[in-house]
């Protein structure tokens, strides 16, 4: 588990600061005060769907 976390440390790092960035945008809205629980949701959301666009990114990649 810790070589996993080592070798990736770039990868999580990203992952984390792209969360909280995610997150902070996730609260200024245009005027909308959201909850915390929308800004969590929120970020997580686009954490996950750029994740899912450097997995798929990744994969035609390695196609060519």
């Amino acid at each position: 588990m810790y070589r996993l976390i080592r070798d990736n440390v770039r990868f999580i790092s990203a992952i984390i600061f792209s969360f909280i960035a995610f997150f902070i945008l996730a609260g200024h809205g245009h005027g909308v005060d959201k909850t915390l629980f929308e800004q969590l949701f929120t970020a997580t959301f686009m954490t996950f769907l750029l994740l899912f666009i450097n997995w798929a990114l990744q994969d035609t990649k390695e196609d060519c």
